[in-house]
């Protein structure tokens, strides 16, 4: 299960969707193409950390997995001069809507080490791309931060402008899993 160490001391997981369960690093080297920068194979998955991976095994399980698409870009705005590809996030997992079942699409990002990086990210997606702000949860692990200064006014006030960004979208993963068990 593990393969790499990245930043954050998170450990990296390659998850074989064929065979169902996540594979060593040796088991991960016979899908290496022959510059070894990239995998031979599609259906190989790569979670950046364990809690990623264990988010995307709650999603499948809640949803199915054709319902669960791994590292979706999400633009945040369009090119401009100064920025001539614009700028986009690359959110952790998106769940497709559901008529039968009533449910909304869901993007949905996992997080470990809350970032200035993520931060500025996250309040550009707010000013110019509300509607994936406001189908947006932010999932955790062992605890929110609620000292970090985005998340804390998010809890707060709901937000720092004037969108509807609920405080129930700010979730230890456990309680999200209930949450959707119980719709």
């Amino acid at each position: 299960m593990v393969a790499t160490r990245q930043k954050y001391n998170a450990t990296s997981v390659y998850y074989h969707q064929e065979w169902k369960r996540t594979i060593t690093p040796i088991e991960l080297e016979q899908f290496r193409d022959l510059n070894r920068k990239s995998l031979k194979q599609q259906n190989i998955l790569y979670f950046a950390s364990r809690f990623e991976y264990k988010v995307y095994r709650a999603l499948t399980d809640l949803f199915g997995v054709d319902d669960v698409v791994c590292q979706v870009p999400v633009p945040i705005y369009p090119p401009t001069s100064c920025c001539p590809n614009g700028k986009r996030w690359v959110v952790d997992f998106l769940v497709k809507a559901n008529q039968l079942e009533q449910r909304q699409t869901m993007f949905i990002e996992a997080k470990g080490v809350v970032t200035t990086t993520f931060m500025d990210s996250l309040v550009a997606l707010e000013l110019h791309n509300l509607s994936v702000f406001d189908s947006l949860y932010l999932l955790f692990d062992r605890a929110i931060p609620e000292k970090n200064r985005v998340i804390k006014n998010l809890l707060q006030n709901g937000d720092i402008t004037q969108s509807s960004h609920p405080r129930h979208r700010i979730l230890l993963l456990s309680d999200f899993v209930q949450q959707q068990l119980s719709k």
